[in-house]
């Protein structure tokens, strides 16, 4: 479910109204990929992409200001690019520290869609940055390197095979 900042995370256990999808069309393939246990906005960006990672991850913190930079720029005219965090955290501080310095949402605190994800898109190791097109299909799980060796390129690629 899609966490925000003036919301408080939780355990997924409640019923709460923040479960439903803005947009009431029919499920989509991307939302059965994704899970629809966070809000979208109307205007769908072109590339979609799940960042797998902990704050325990000194690799993923490292990693995190060059992905919000990116983000920011790649969404500086209109939004072309959505990022959902995908929390590996076991403890609920580290997660909830950490994804206040994110700028897109996140699923909650040991969404159960996350390990789905996990498993479906054979995700090992983190950080990870998934990429999928406008069905919910791998572009691919290298986002992270693609974004460190070509940061300008890599995303003009990925919409061009979304």
């Amino acid at each position: 479910m899609e966490t925000n900042k003036d919301s408080k995370p939780s355990n997924g256990t409640e019923n709460n109204q923040e479960t439903e999808i803005v947009s009431k069309s029919s499920q989509s393939e991307l939302e059965e990929v994704l899970g629809t246990t966070f809000i979208l906005p109307h205007h769908q960006p072109e590339v979609r992409c799940i960042f797998f990672a902990a704050s325990w991850c000194p690799s993923c913190v490292e990693f995190t200001p060059t992905l919000i930079d990116f983000y920011n720029k790649a969404n500086s005219k209109e939004k072309r690019l959505e990022i959902i965090w995908a929390s590996l955290d076991q403890e609920e501080e580290g997660f909830k520290s950490y994804f206040e310095k994110m700028p897109w949402p996140a699923y909650r605190f040991q969404d159960p869609k996350i390990l789905e994800l996990k498993e479906k898109f054979e995700i090992k190791g983190i950080p990870k940055l998934l990429v999928l097109d406008s069905k919910g299909r791998q572009i691919t799980k290298e986002g992270r390197a693609e974004i460190k060796t070509d940061p300008e390129g890599c995303l003009e690629r990925w919409i061009s095979q979304s």
